[in-house]
């Protein structure tokens, strides 16, 4: 038996266990895209500053 037959025998649950959480990860990263909400309102590209909307632009010449 060759060398690297005997590591990967002696190591074959760790790489399962490696295969199934990467695995497990990009489900979960792949549904939460999917699945995830989209906002597209309005109001959703302006600050937002402790309740008080902004008022005017924030340039001002000096």
């Amino acid at each position: 038996m060759s060398t690297s037959i005997e590591v990967f025998a002696h190591h074959w649950a760790f790489a399962i266990y490696l295969i199934g959480a990467l695995g497990l990860c990009s489900l979960m990263l792949l549904g939460a895209y999917y699945l995830g909400g989209r906002s597209q309102a309005r109001a959703k590209h302006i600050p937002y500053e402790s309740g008080i909307n902004s008022v005017g632009s924030a340039r001002l010449r000096i």
